[in-house]
């Protein structure tokens, strides 16, 4: 049976978009390129529809097991990286508060971009470890799946008809309900919402090839038609509630659109896309995606007296080179700290267990 390469072709295209966006702003030559920038975040949304996909195509048996497995996973790299950047910043003169230390460790970073207002009281952003947010959100997107199962196996596993209806006006109630709660600036709770539509993509059985070419044509002229009147309003929208909940919905639609296109070509094209993906290059941008999206920032974003590499008076190409070579050999570095470190958690729990 042949690999199906479609998600980690999603997983590479949305780390690649997500260092793009961090990384663009330094290239001004760019047409548009501070447009790109926010398009390129996009990358979030596809992986958000990637985690809630995969889990809504499998069950989760033992949930306390599986979840101290995805902490082993997702959060001991993110509280490697924090506690040797801190380090090094302080050694650097960076001082740190006692609870953004804290919350770094602890993988609570990823409050802020809940409701900036409230949590920035307590936590403050290390803007060298930016991207890390995105493993609180996950992690609290994890937390949903018991009560998504329990709801499919109640409500969802019905008659085919039934099981549309019900999943898609639930879906689309569930995005609009967020949407709002957005705009009252309480929560931003879209990151969810999208994490869910991944769910419920997998539970409607998902699949882009069985979908007609005009289905196809209709669905991309849309998505289109979407992102340029988000250009259209940004200039007079840039800021504000209404901007927010359009940005979001816009983002919405523009992940789904990567995802089901990259389905949809994984069939029409299988050859040519399997050819691709199963080189060599692929399979270690797959393996290292996670590891690669936690470093880059480190190169790329803070301050001159930071280790972010376009902050010095190098050559832009010397600038790129560097960034690329530091940002791969760290997540390489990081991958094997964090193989090192688990093995030594499974060791503690197996001589725990024997006592």
């Amino acid at each position: 049976m042949k690999k199906d390469y479609t998600i980690s072709a999603l997983r590479i295209f949305s780390m690649t978009f997500i260092v793009l966006c961090h990384v663009i702003n330094f290239y001004p030559f760019i047409p548009g390129y501070q447009h790109l920038s926010e398009v390129f975040n996009v990358g979030v949304q596809v992986f958000l529809l990637i985690s809630g996909f995969l889990y809504g195509n499998k069950t989760v048996g033992n949930y306390k097991k599986w979840y101290f497995g995805r902490i082993k996973k997702l959060v001991v790299p993110v509280s490697l990286i924090a506690a040797i950047d801190i380090i090094i910043l302080y050694c650097m003169g960076h001082k740190t508060d006692v609870v953004t230390v804290f919350a770094y460790l602890f993988n609570l970073q990823g409050l802020l971009f809940l409701n900036w207002s409230f949590f920035s009281k307590f936590i403050t952003e290390i803007t060298n470890l930016g991207p890390l947010w995105f493993a609180t959100i996950i992690m609290l997107c994890y937390l949903l799946i018991p009560v998504l199962q329990k709801v499919r196996g109640k409500y969802m596993d019905k008659s085919k008809n039934k099981k549309y209806t019900s999943i898609i006006l639930a879906g689309g109630g569930i995005y609009l309900l967020t949407i709002l709660i957005n705009m009252t600036g309480i929560i931003a709770l879209g990151y969810f919402a999208v994490f869910i539509t991944g769910y419920l993509a997998a539970v409607l059985e998902f699949k882009a090839s069985s979908t007609n070419f005009k289905t196809v044509v209709l669905f991309s002229f849309a998505t289109i038609i979407i992102q340029v009147f988000r250009i259209i309003i940004r200039s007079k929208l840039s800021h504000g509630a209404v901007y927010s909940a359009y940005v979001s919905i816009s983002h919405a639609v523009l992940g789904f659109w990567i995802f089901y296109m990259f389905f949809w070509l994984s069939k029409v094209l299988p050859s040519f896309f399997n050819r691709i993906m199963s080189t060599k290059a692929m399979n270690y941008l797959d393996k290292k995606s996670y590891y690669i999206y936690l470093v880059h920032g480190l190169f790329c974003m803070g301050g001159v007296n930071t280790f972010n590499v376009y902050g010095t008076d190098m050559n832009l190409v010397f600038k790129t080179v560097i960034f690329i070579a530091a940002t791969i050999i760290s997540a390489e570095i990081l991958s094997l700290l964090t193989d090192g470190l688990n093995r030594l958690i499974d060791k503690l729990q197996k001589n725990q267990r024997k006592m």
